[in-house]
């Protein structure tokens, strides 16, 4: 499917799905003057026509809640749109993490405080490709494959030998340790099928890891009267790639719980120009 199309359509939910319900209905993703295509650091974000500087931001994407794979940072664990049932395995793999470990990370001459965020994010991730009628089921058809990520988490140990810098491998093999024992630790043979489909091998698995150590981001969101810090998987704002110098911003609406992706106020955007983030960290 063309991805423009993608971007426009309805997801569609049969009522006798129980997120019907709880949902009440679905929105659709909305771009303004943007398209998406390959461009000079892999797919991104594209300004369709010139941008013209205005004194104040300007909404390009808009996108709800309820598209979204999120976990908040901290206990009790909270997802919006809360798709995990009670009582379902994958909740326990989850609430087995520790949010007090961290782990000292080097990474181009930056020290990194890791927690356990991303293997949750991970789970919930593969949980949402399995829950029949999920929007991430078609919306995984955009992610890049095994074959295709580009993360060192999936690097065999003759691309880590040929890393120039040793912090760097010594890091990255931790980091597969990691990933690799927390997935024999919970997809044992005998775990339900239920989890065991959700990650047959543990490629699948450090993949999944790999997604949300690359595409997610932590946002601060408003829910009612709560506000809490969370991790989150965004569709096609994932597509946006990072800059320090960026011309657009990630804001939360919180009243019809959806992320903005804005233009920054007086920026002048020509059309081709690729529009990119600083993505929250």
């Amino acid at each position: 499917m063309d991805i423009a199309l993608l971007v426009y359509m309805e997801l569609q939910l049969e009522p006798a799905d129980p997120d019907f319900y709880k949902i009440g209905f679905v929105r659709s993703v909305r771009a303004y003057g943007i398209q998406f295509k390959e461009g000079p650091d892999g797919f991104g974000v594209f300004a369709s026509k010139d941008v013209e500087p205005l004194r104040r931001a300007r909404v390009i994407m808009e996108i709800p809640l309820e598209l979204m794979v999120t976990i908040s940072q901290k206990l009790p664990w909270m997802f919006f749109p809360d798709i995990v049932p009670v009582g379902h395995p994958i909740f326990d793999i989850i609430n087995s993490t520790n949010p007090e470990v961290a782990i000292c990370c080097f990474l181009n001459s930056l020290f990194l405080w890791q927690t356990d965020w991303d293997l949750r994010l991970a789970c919930l991730l593969l949980y949402a490709f399995d829950r029949e009628d999920n929007f991430w089921q078609l919306y995984s058809d955009f992610l890049p494959s095994v074959e295709e990520c580009t993360s060192l988490l999936l690097a065999t140990e003759e691309d880590l030998l040929e890393l120039q810098d040793q912090s760097l491998t010594s890091v990255m093999r931790g980091q597969q340790r990691r990933a690799l024992e927390f997935w024999e630790k919970n997809w044992h043979s005998a775990v339900p099928l239920k989890v065991k489909r959700l990650a047959r091998n543990s490629e699948r698995f450090i993949w999944a890891v790999a997604m949300a150590q690359s595409r997610s981001i932590n946002l601060q969101m408003r829910m009612g009267a709560l506000v809490q810090d969370a991790n989150m998987f965004i569709p096609y704002a994932d597509m946006l790639n990072h800059s320090f110098q960026p011309n657009c911003f990630f804001h939360w609406r919180f009243k019809d719980r959806m992320i903005e992706v804005m233009i920054n106020a007086g920026q002048r955007i020509k059309k081709g120009d690729e529009v990119q983030i600083n993505l929250p960290t």
